[in-house]
């Protein structure tokens, strides 16, 4: 584990940045709307803004347009789990990407770090004290954690990876480990270590995860992923105590992109087993599969919601991605957004 101070935010030209997005927030002074909330991103004038949408209202408002200029492109936003913070990605024209802290109590923005060309990937831990990213610096990717609780957060740093191409971090559900892909040894494979730096263990070895497509059970004993190290693409689970490995799909389409549900129960998948991608269930076992959407388009990026009846997604009806919400009790569907431009990466607000 590297620890290390950074340096005062950049010099002038980010302290005025700081404070030119503060006061922009506070002219907002708006508040969130009642109601379930779920945000996405959509490419409004090729710019990309994080959009909030209520479902019982059933309208969106875009929230970076807001509290960002207008030319700086908004991305991978992630709720701290008490649904008051907001982190994201932002990539201002005259200088690199940037991770920033939305406080929606208060209305206020902060640049949260700026080491490094990239931020990417953030996520937070389940009880809200840390938040890990990768960062690519110096022609090379590692990830760092920042402690939320600390008051001086924007001080402190915490870099706990130095090998090769470390990136994509997700919390373990106790929040003691994280997990990560690693190409440090030619291939992308899935590392384990503890919050503080220590304990880094390798559990697959060549297995060409893809690491867009990793996703930890609810009981932290398995870690879901997508290989095509058999020839195509096939959904695995890792024994994160014995490294055992198990092949879930068994399949010659292209089964990708799984995500568990609350209970721990089913995975919801993505597999092209009709011609186009479609949204499919199965049982932890990789038993009982049932395909849950059925059109001539593409559906994608499944989430469950919190209380496992719901499904957020992706859906292409024509040419442009929309987010669509199935009902899994019923098997209804509901698009939530009707435009000519792309929206994707949906998510709940906690």
């Amino acid at each position: 584990m590297v620890i290390s101070r950074l340096v005062l935010r950049a010099g002038a030209v980010l302290a005025l940045l700081s404070v030119i997005l503060s006061y922009q927030v506070s002219r907002l002074g708006r508040r969130f709307p009642t109601g379930q909330e779920v945000i996405y991103i959509s490419n409004v004038n090729r710019i990309w803004d994080i959009q909030v949408h209520s479902l019982s209202r059933g309208l969106s408002y875009n929230l970076t347009r807001k509290i960002v200029p207008s030319s700086i492109r908004n991305w991978l936003p992630a709720w701290s789990p008490d649904g008051r913070y907001l982190v994201f990605v932002a990539a201002f024209p005259q200088y690199k990407r940037l991770l920033l802290l939305y406080d929606t109590r208060i209305n206020y923005l902060r640049v949260l770090d700026d080491v490094g060309t990239y931020q990417n990937r953030p996520t937070w831990s389940p009880d809200g004290e840390w938040l890990a990213y990768a960062v690519y610096h110096d022609s090379d990717w590692d990830i760092h954690i920042q402690r939320m609780t600390d008051p001086n957060i924007h001080l402190i740093d915490v870099k706990i990876t130095g090998e090769t191409n470390d990136r994509k971090p997700m919390w373990s559900p106790d929040g003691e480990w994280l997990a990560y892909v690693s190409g440090r040894r030619g291939n992308s494979d899935l590392y384990l270590v503890n919050r503080w730096g220590y304990d880094q263990r390798r559990l697959t070895n060549g297995m060409q995860v893809d690491e867009d497509y990793v996703a930890w059970s609810p009981a932290g004993t398995h870690l879901a992923f997508t290989t095509n190290r058999d020839g195509n693409s096939e959904i695995y689970v890792v024994n994160v105590q014995t490294g055992a490995l198990t092949n879930l799909t068994r399949h010659f389409a292209r089964d990708y992109n799984p995500v568990w549900s609350p209970d721990g129960a089913y995975l919801v998948f993505v597999s092209n087993r009709d011609g186009d991608d479609e949204l499919y269930m199965m049982d932890h076992f990789g038993e009982n599969v049932i395909q849950l959407t059925h059109n001539t388009t593409l559906d994608y990026d499944p989430v469950w919601s919190s209380d496992g009846r719901y499904v957020l997604y992706i859906s292409v009806p024509d040419l442009t991605g929309e987010i669509a919400l199935l009902d899994l009790q019923t098997g209804n569907v509901r698009q939530l957004t009707r435009n000519d431009i792309d929206d994707w990466s949906p998510i709940w607000k906690p």
